[in-house]
């Protein structure tokens, strides 16, 4: 697990928890992770977990580990208390 990016160790978590998706995609479409048609796509999904699956099996894994952090950084902005507790602070 020491090899496994946060967010991908946190994967099941990330899904079922993070409720402000919407602000995360403007970011991440901010910072070009993700393309307009990518947005478009996870924000036709009707749930929250559904719109963070989406974005798992798209834009994240297509992108690779620069993604994955600047994905990161944007949850430790918009959901600083989701990730103190994965970390277990």
């Amino acid at each position: 697990t020491e090899d496994l990016h946060f967010v991908d160790l946190h994967r099941t978590d990330l899904i079922q928890r993070v409720c402000q998706v919407k602000p995360i995609l403007d970011k991440i479409l901010a910072k070009r992770v993700i393309t307009d048609e990518g947005y478009s796509t996870v924000m036709a999904k009707r749930t929250t977990q559904d719109q963070m699956r989406e974005l798992y099996m798209g834009p994240l894994r297509a992108s690779g580990i620069k993604a994955k952090n600047i994905f990161y950084e944007i949850l430790k902005e918009l959901e600083p208390l989701l990730i103190k507790d994965l970390k277990g602070e």
